[in-house]
């Protein structure tokens, strides 16, 4: 089943059960997708809150991930489409153009396995590859989870084609330079797990980190690569910072410890207190926060940086 990422295409139709058709194009022919309403990413809006007919119309240009239904004769169009954003959303575009999206039931190869630690190459639609790390506590094998502490080259090869979720990483961060972290990585049987990031717990510490590890997990959102600087450390666990999304404009972004990284090195268990102070530059990879939240991103990851400019245009 083939997959496309980041895909341009124009909104041809607007059709019952709130979803629309997609033209685009791929493979040097002209393409039709359906999107359901629940697809298309806002910010500061949860999936079950998007009526299409109140955002887009026939004419609207989009940005989205889409993969090929199993069996064309069941289905009048070729392509679903998983995940998406309208291009000239001011609400997203407006603030940071750096807006992309997650990688979602995507295919890529086996490239290196090195105990219980791998990684995929994948090859979007203009055949550009990228580097996806994958654990072996997130690999279900005919619909199972491997065994703990079994190594991934008992159950897999290189040259392996496995099926993905993934979100972005920062590349320096980790020994094989990938940009991409799978939240799911399977052979053969169902997808393991799904997303759903409409809920809102109340914000008790323990109820605000669950909310918080579903929101940065969940590939089918929108991100963005950005660079900013410590705004606050909240306590020991917490952090704010200040990202720069146009000159002389920044949003605040959310960050835990389990997401922060220095010299490759996680501070998950550290004070975050102890080791970051006002001021500090950051790399930044986030997603839109929810209304509930007290910042208007929740950063994915975050790594100390000795050297960053907050030049917006470099």
């Amino acid at each position: 089943m083939r997959s496309l990422h980041e895909v341009k295409g124009i909104v041809t139709q607007i059709i019952p059960g709130n979803k629309c058709v997609v033209a685009f194009s791929a493979f040097g022919s002209s393409q039709m997708g359906v999107l359901p309403g629940n697809n298309l990413k806002t910010v500061g809006t949860v999936s079950s809150d998007v009526l299409l007919c109140n955002l887009l119309m026939v004419g609207s240009k989009l940005c989205f991930s889409c993969h090929e239904f199993g069996s064309k004769a069941d289905h009048e169009y070729d392509w679903y489409i998983t995940n998406a954003w309208l291009i000239n959303d001011s609400s997203i575009a407006g603030r940071t153009p750096g807006v992309f999206l997650g990688l979602y039931n995507c295919s890529g190869k086996v490239q290196k396995l090195q105990n219980r630690l791998g990684v995929l190459c994948f090859r979007d639609h203009n055949e550009t590859e990228h580097l996806v790390l994958f654990l072996a506590s997130k690999c279900f094998i005919r619909g199972k989870r491997i065994n703990a502490k079994q190594s991934l080259s008992t159950v897999l090869s290189e040259e392996d084609m496995l099926l993905f979720d993934a979100v972005p990483c920062i590349p320096e961060e980790n020994e094989f330079g990938c940009d991409w972290f799978a939240t799911f990585v399977w052979l053969q049987g169902p997808r393991p797990h799904d997303y759903n990031t409409s809920s809102a717990p109340g914000l008790s510490p323990t109820s605000l980190l669950l909310q918080y590890k579903m929101i940065a997990s969940c590939p089918r959102s929108l991100f963005v690569r950005g660079k900013g600087q410590v705004l606050k450390i909240v306590n020991n666990e917490y952090g704010t910072a200040l990202m720069s999304v146009q000159n002389n404009r920044w949003d605040s972004v959310l960050f835990h410890r389990s997401v922060c990284y220095l010299f490759k090195a996680c501070l998950s268990t550290q004070d975050l207190n102890e080791l970051l102070l006002e001021g500090d530059k950051l790399s930044i990879i986030a997603v839109p926060a929810p209304k509930s939240m007290i910042a208007q991103w929740i950063a994915v990851q975050v790594a100390v940086a000795s050297e960053v400019s907050l030049d917006f245009d470099s």
